[in-house]
């Protein structure tokens, strides 16, 4: 087991768009029903229809459930550990940086890249960094966050720089 020092939670807002694929997919599961009701008495292409409406609805429910509400920043002795909690409140551990592969630890001033592994509340705060690290296989990741004052001291401290 991990000894984590300190963690850090970032709340992340689900959009608008997310919620609305929540309420189509609901919606598509409740037509399904209607469907299956009239094909018992009609004919056997609305029960097919019924079962493609049904499984659209669970599609939907499901990307739903896999959206990402909650960011977790874990630092114990030699890792910095993020995980992610969704929708349903599971845990999955997303990334572990040692500190001894980071190359560079700075705060985030340019834009986004398809590359960087995203773990910001929100894109546009002026307290988020990026730590860029050497992976196992020799290529270089930036990794995007928002820590709190008192993680960016443990990181600092940890990296022996000075506070950024």
């Amino acid at each position: 087991m991990i000894a984590t020092k300190y963690t850090q939670s970032v709340q992340k807002t689900i959009s608008s768009g997310g919620k609305i694929t929540l309420y189509a997919g609901v919606t598509l599961e409740i037509a399904s029903v209607a469907l299956l009701i009239v094909g018992i008495f009609v004919n056997l292409y609305v029960l097919f229809a019924f079962i493609g409406v049904l499984a659209i609805g669970a599609l939907l429910c499901q990307i739903y459930y896999s959206l990402t509400i909650e960011y977790n920043y874990n630092f114990t002795d030699d890792a910095l550990i993020i995980t992610k909690k969704d929708v349903r409140l599971r845990r999955t551990t997303l990334l572990t940086v040692k500190f001894d592969s980071v190359l560079k630890y700075e705060i985030f001033s340019d834009c986004v890249n398809k590359e960087d592994k995203n773990y910001m509340a929100y894109n546009d705060d002026p307290l988020n960094k990026a730590l860029t690290f050497k992976m196992a296989d020799g290529a270089e990741v930036r990794m995007l966050f928002s820590p709190d004052d008192y993680l960016n001291a443990l990181i600092c401290e940890k990296l022996k720089i000075e506070e950024i």
